[in-house]
Parts: structure tokens; C-alpha cells; sequence
């Protein structure tokens, strides 16, 4: 019928906000228990949208952040091992949304292990940078899974002995993750 559940307590507060200012309340008290400090400056509570990282996180899913983006699209061709490092580092923030980041940059992660003699720029590196630039300007925003979809949620593991990765997803309507 499109209204929400209350508390009994007091009918004006909704039973969805009530949980999440107890479950915050119970987050910040943990922090403090472990002796964690919380800076009040830095803190942002109830935003519909915040920027984490180079991300920009909705209530919709994570895109790059617009300044990031624009950040790698007016990036000049590198001259030297630090300028490829400062590349790779600010790129690395929307690695996820550059489908086989570590293949398409690795012409460019060469680069960072030679001397300043040995450094070369070439056609492989700049085909690689423009390759990264352009995956970053057409990406599509990363969804959150949504249970009420009738399609399919795919777990996907990767293990090794020292470490574990994993992907979740889900398909869409054209049948794509």
C-alpha cells in the first residue's frame, strides 16, 4: 500500500530508519571498543551519494568519480618512470570498470622497472595508455545485485594458497554479467 512501517515507540520514526541508526550506533560503538579513532571532519553519515577513493558511490551502485575521469583523459604522454607510476596509480582507482586492467596496462607496468636510460616511450605504450583512457570514459556504472530480478546470481572463486578472490554478479536482460 506504499506506507512503511513504524515503531511503536513513536509512529513519526519509520522501522527501516530505526534499524539503521541502531545498526550505525552499534558499528561507531564497536570502532570506539577497538580503540579506533573516527575523525568527525571526515565522517559522513545518511549521503545519497560520496566520492571513496576515486568511486563515486549511489544508492544506484559505483561509477569513477568525474574528477578522476577527467584526470586520466587529460593526462599527457609520460616521459619518465614516475609519470607512468603516477598513470597507473591515478588509473588503478577505476581498475574495475577496465575489463583486463593488468593485460591492457602492462606495456605501461614494463615501463616501471627499467632505468631512466632504458625508458622508452612507444607505440605499444601509447596504444596502451589510450586503450586505458578510452575503457575509462565509456564505462557503465557497477550495480548492485538486485534479488527481486528473476535472472540468474553467479558466485565465481578463485583460490590460491595464500589468497582468495571472488566475484559476484548477476546476469542482465541481455544474458550478460
Amino acid at each position: 500500500d506504499g506506507t512503511y512501517e513504524t515503531i511503536p515507540e513513536n509512529s513519526n520514526i519509520q522501522r527501516f530508519i530505526w534499524e539503521h541508526a541502531v545498526d550505525l550506533n552499534r558499528v561507531l560503538h564497536h570502532l570506539v571498543h577497538a580503540g579506533a579513532t573516527v575523525s568527525a571532519k571526515k565522517l559522513q553519515l545518511c549521503q545519497p551519494e560520496i566520492i571513496i577513493v576515486g568511486r563515486k558511490c549511489t544508492y544506484e551502485g559505483q561509477e569513477p568519480d568525474a574528477g578522476t575521469v577527467e584526470k586520466v583523459m587529460k593526462w599527457p604522454e609520460c616521459h619518465n618512470v614516475s609519470e607512468v607510476r603516477g598513470f597507473l596509480g591515478m588509473a588503478g582507482t577505476v581498475r574495475n570498470w577496465i575489463k583486463g586492467f593488468v593485460e591492457v596496462a602492462h606495456p605501461l607496468t614494463r615501463l616501471t622497472r627499467v632505468t631512466k636510460e632504458e625508458f622508452r616511450w612507444e607505440e605499444e605504450q601509447k596504444l596502451a595508455m589510450n586503450r586505458m583512457k578510452e575503457c575509462i570514459s565509456t564505462c557503465k556504472a557497477i550495480r548492485p545485485i538486485d534479488h527481486s530480478l528473476p535472472f540468474d546470481i553467479i558466485l565465481s572463486i578463485d583460490t590460491s594458497v595464500i589468497t582468495v578472490g571472488f566475484i559476484l554478479a548477476q546476469l542482465n536482460v541481455e544474458n550478460r554479467r
